[in-house]
């Protein structure tokens, strides 16, 4: 499970095709996309890659 944020600096953004081309080629996809708690920027978004599906108490802590 790998879990990003869209925005911050050196990180994938919802329009970065490169990052997303890479974890479609490691068999990632993604799981979550929600706000991303505790950055400043309240726009910033996280995105959640896994390689396989996550339960709803997986998906609550990588937006906590």
């Amino acid at each position: 499970m790998q879990s990003r944020r869209a925005g911050e600096g050196g990180e994938e953004t919802e329009h970065n095709h490169a990052s997303r081309r890479v974890a479609d080629k490691l068999g990632l996809t993604l799981q979550q996309r929600g706000p991303d708690a505790g950055n400043p920027d309240p726009a910033a978004v996280r995105l959640v890659y896994a390689d396989r599906s996550l339960t709803p108490e997986q998906r609550a802590a990588t937006l906590a």
